[in-house]
């Protein structure tokens, strides 16, 4: 049933059915405010959905803005997004948790983002920063993914793992079992930490075999 007072306020009372073509129907509510959302849900009147201005929807729970949609960004604590993605804290905040990655939480799951850019509909992932789970409470390796080939597969972490920081605090650079603070891998030059000079690589210090090799001027 439909009733409606001397203030021109309607008020529905049961269920509410509509038949036929809606194709051309529009309903028009205020525009309302993150306090006072325009449509809200029956007990939550500060809980709902309203206008921000003409190109920004709100969504808001307690009377806050929790979420924000304009025509090619979404905002998270802000009406006033300035990326395709933006979190902000509404307060002052010391550690604020912005975006959170989470994994079911077996001992070798891993969570974390991934990067793609590429104008096809599936775009290949070939970047990614990757928290692997090693024991319990969510303790593990952090794992930074690169995968340099132009191709149609994506970034893997047995494969394209360049950098690790492990759960010990040891950071590994072609490797991903650090054993000493920095722990740099691979063989001969690849292995390298190198001073570029004008054009070329003038000082470099190696693993050769059991050798380390230096080239370059006076270690002192």
């Amino acid at each position: 049933a439909l009733k409606l007072d001397n203030s021109r306020n309607a008020t529905f009372a049961g269920d509410v059915t509509v038949d036929g073509d809606l194709a051309q129907s529009v309903i028009k509510v205020d525009n309302g405010s993150a306090a006072a959302p325009s449509m809200t849900f029956n007990n939550y009147d500060d809980m709902g959905f309203y206008a921000v201005d003409d190109s920004t929807v709100g969504f808001t729970a307690s009377g806050v803005l929790g979420l924000a949609v304009t025509s090619n960004a979404v905002g998270i604590g802000t009406d006033t997004p300035q990326g395709r993605v933006v979190s902000k804290e509404s307060s002052n905040t010391v550690e604020a948790i912005n975006f959170v990655a989470e994994a079911y939480g077996d001992v070798n799951d891993t969570c974390g983002y991934y990067f793609s850019s590429h104008n096809v509909n599936l775009p290949r992932r070939k970047a990614a920063i990757l928290l692997k789970k090693l024991n319990d409470y969510g303790a593990g390796d952090l794992h930074f993914l690169l995968d340099s080939n132009a191709d149609d597969y994506s970034v893997s972490q047995d494969n394209d793992t360049k950098m690790t920081i492990s759960q010990a605090g040891k950071v590994g650079i072609g490797t991903t079992s650090p054993t000493c603070k920095l722990d740099v891998g691979g063989a001969g030059s690849d292995g390298a930490f190198g001073v570029k000079g004008s054009g070329s690589y003038t000082t470099a210090l190696f693993k050769e075999s059991d050798t380390a090799t230096y080239t370059g001027g006076s270690l002192a």
